[in-house]
């Protein structure tokens, strides 16, 4: 499995873990709305973004996407990350403004979306492709212990892409040349031949 697939599969439990609004598992109190709305009209960030959830789920109130978007991007411009999550995975947004709002939060130092902007880079995903760009957001990513980001470094030496076996660390490394020893020699088994066609039947 590539580090594109695993992205996908990541991705997608990501989404549904923050797309499923804490407010709505459950009905919200017309005064928990209403204690919510002034605080986010004050500008606090945390309940801008759970009055977006409130908004998405419709729970207590009309459901209003348009207004959950509202609400989360206000959250988001001042530098909420799962409401900038949100704005980038939650469908809510073109492709620019997905990328605009990861590139964002990468740049707070979010680990997962500095993975998730490497990833972009490395396969060309609403970017033009580039792997030195992916190699330093992988690199940030894997720094703050993100695996997927360690594992698509792996992958991008192991396919002979722009990661100096030096620059890695020692474990990092000792795990890509046992990788790419185990890839040379399975290239360099035999195929065996297709086992023999049954016996007619009598």
């Amino acid at each position: 499995m590539t580090h594109h697939h695993a992205r996908l599969i990541v991705v997608a439990i990501a989404t549904v873990s923050f797309s499923t609004p804490i407010y709505a598992q459950q009905e919200t109190a017309p005064q928990e709305v209403a204690d919510l709305r002034a605080r986010a009209e004050v500008g606090v960030a945390e309940a801008q973004y759970q009055l977006g959830q409130v908004y998405e789920g419709g729970r207590g109130i009309p459901g209003d996407l348009v207004l959950a978007v509202q609400w989360y991007r206000l959250a988001a411009e001042q530098g909420h990350t799962e409401a900038q999550f949100k704005l980038s995975f939650g469908g809510r947004q073109d492709d620019t403004q997905a990328l605009a709002w990861m590139r964002r939060a990468a740049e707070q130092g979010d680990s997962f979306q500095q993975y998730l902007l490497g990833d972009s880079y490395a396969d060309g995903l609403n970017v033009s492709q580039d792997d030195a760009e992916a190699v330093r957001w992988f690199r940030l990513a894997a720094a703050q212990g993100e695996w997927m980001a360690q594992q698509a470094l792996q992958e991008m030496y192991v396919e002979g892409r722009v990661v100096p076996l030096d620059e890695l660390e020692p474990a990092l490394r000792e795990f890509v040349v046992s990788e790419s020893e185990r890839r040379a020699r399975e290239a360099l088994e035999p195929i065996p031949p297709p086992p023999p066609p049954p016996p007619p039947p009598q």
